[in-house]
């Protein structure tokens, strides 16, 4: 009897952490959205002769022991220190946590990672992460400075590492990110 007890309360635990993860997979998709959302929407002529296909990007997932990982590879965003956003209150682009922002220039990818925990959901902060870019139609490969941010107007509930790289489409990517002992791999296509 004692048993049977203790097998129903291990599978009892067993659909709550099944459940458990999978809300937490669909709030991390969610929160990918939500900063997809905060995008411009005058894509139509970003440089006078472009279209949405030619600046979208890409959105993927993955999981670690320790972590939900969505990965954007996104036209390049305004980046902002806590003065210039005081001096110049912008309505859209990243705030700079810790770490320092690339410019906007021609070819400028926006390349970031949200790290969420897999236990809570929640955005994790104040980790040491790496990210590189591989191209492989060329072969380059160079490292993403990994400044810490957050979205301008979703707050600290959007807080994730990145920086604006130039890279020029079309090409096939794959993005590598580490944090801590823990990597994760997302490969795409960029027009």
């Amino acid at each position: 009897m004692a048993a049977q007890s203790s097998k129903n309360r291990q599978a009892s635990q067993g659909v709550r952490r099944g459940r458990r993860a999978t809300a937490v997979v669909m709030l991390a998709a969610m929160l990918a959205g939500c900063s997809l959302m905060t995008l411009r929407s005058d894509f139509s002529d970003i440089d006078g002769d472009g279209d949405v296909a030619a600046v979208a990007g890409w959105t993927r997932l993955s999981t670690t022991d320790t972590y939900i990982a969505v990965a954007n590879v996104l036209p390049g965003e305004a980046m902002f220190t806590d003065e210039a956003n005081d001096a110049e209150q912008p309505l859209e682009g990243e705030l700079i946590v810790v770490g320092s922002g690339a410019p906007v220039v021609a070819d400028a990818r926006h390349v970031e990672v949200h790290l969420y925990d897999r236990m809570t959901g929640l955005p994790v902060a104040g980790l040491h992460v790496t990210i590189e870019v591989v191209n492989l139609s060329t072969g380059a490969h160079f490292d993403v400075p990994a400044t810490e941010m957050q979205d301008l107007a979703l707050g600290d509930r959007d807080r994730h590492y990145g920086n604006n790289v130039p890279i020029t489409g079309p090409a096939d990517i794959r993005v590598i990110v580490t944090a801590g002992s823990e990597r994760m791999t997302f490969d795409g296509h960029l027009d």
